[in-house]
């Protein structure tokens, strides 16, 4: 028995990637290639961040808190940032919005004690905002607007602006905890290739690339903990093109100079260091890589070359460089579908099953 022509159409329509929140939900390969922070429980930072930053929960920016410092940042259909709960402390700067459509989304309030300022690209706010100004673009504010500069014309429905109502969109499309989460334990399980060994208080990382290129280490145990108290990295990273370091150490505070300039050259492009059991990370000198500790409050006092990826943030100050990741780390397996996609698909069953009773009366 044939659908009706309704019935058919959201059938199809809830099927369609573009029903997912309108945006696919990102894998964890596109994360690491679109992010430069993702703090999945919210935290405080004032932190330079030079790309696109993903804030889930409640954010604190103290001075010196910046986002998309560098032109351009990578294509996404997220905002240069986003804070899925509300924005307080003194002040937050997003200076370049890049290829992203919008330069801040705020889920929930934003509020500072000094003036916030959003240098390109709008935004959109769904609560209140206070002491902020929008100097390029289209901006909305749900609620109540104090001490706001709407240089660049504001918008009094969401919807009235395809840009900002896109971004806003994309914000909750992916669950970030779910897929990166997700992604570390897969990363934990593969099989060391690669070696490590101990010179002095030296430790020497050996790459040896598999079939697919990438290079695993095992760090765990006694000999983790032995390796992370070093005061020095060197690397022979050979002809791989991906660095896993995988670790089940839950407290780790790292201290290692990165011989040779190391921290700024492959490894800020194509090394994930997955501290997959960690609940407490700390970096105390320039370091090299994306740092993938979903469990884990951060906080870091010197550079980071490469993406942070963690639970939660507590950034006194220094700066995370923003480099475009090459590596791989297996594909787009770990998407989860958001529930918005679900409820689709049970509207489009649920009009089937109304279209098949009609055609029987």
């Amino acid at each position: 028995m044939r659908l009706s022509r309704l019935a058919s159409f959201v059938a199809t329509l809830a099927l369609s990637p573009l029903a997912w929140a309108g945006f696919s939900p990102l894998s964890g390969q596109e994360v690491l290639q679109q992010f430069n922070l993702v703090a999945l429980s919210g935290g405080t930072s004032a932190t330079h961040v030079h790309g696109r930053g993903w804030i889930g929960g409640n954010f604190v920016a103290n001075s010196g808190a910046e986002f998309a410092n560098d032109s351009p940042i990578p294509t996404s259909n997220y905002a240069a940032l986003t804070v899925t709960g509300s924005v307080t402390g003194s002040q937050v700067t997003v200076n370049n919005n890049g290829s992203a459509a919008v330069g801040l989304v705020a889920g929930g309030n934003i509020s500072t004690t000094g003036i916030s300022t959003v240098n390109n690209g709008g935004g959109a706010v769904s609560g209140n905002a206070t002491n902020i100004n929008f100097n390029g673009g289209a901006a909305y504010v749900g609620g109540t607007a104090t001490n706001v500069q709407f240089n660049g014309g504001r918008v009094a429905n969401l919807a009235d602006s395809a840009k900002l109502q896109n971004a806003y969109t994309a914000s909750s499309s992916t669950d970030m905890k779910a897929v990166m989460s997700g992604l570390s334990n897969q990363l934990a399980a593969l099989t060391a290739n690669s070696t490590v060994s101990m010179s002095g208080s030296k430790a020497v990382f050996t790459a040896v690339a598999g079939a697919d290129g990438r290079a695993v280490f095992n760090l765990n145990g006694a000999l983790g903990a032995t390796v992370f108290g070093a005061t020095e990295f060197e690397f022979n990273l050979g002809s791989a093109t991906t660095f896993i370091f995988n670790t089940d150490l839950t407290s780790v505070t790292v201290g290692a100079n990165f011989l040779g300039g190391s921290a700024t050259g492959l490894l800020a492009h194509a090394a994930v260091w997955n501290f997959n059991k960690a609940t407490s990370l700390n970096v105390n000198a320039q370091f090299g890589g994306t740092i993938l500790a979903t469990s884990a409050t951060f906080k870091n006092t010197a550079d980071i070359e490469g993406s942070v990826i963690v639970d939660t943030l507590n950034s006194t100050g220094n700066q995370i460089h923003l480099y475009s990741f090459t590596g791989n780390v297996g594909g787009g397996s770990n998407k989860v579908p958001e529930p918005e996609s679900l409820a689709l698909v049970g509207l489009a069953l649920a009009c089937a099953a109304l279209a098949r009773r009609r055609q029987r009366i």
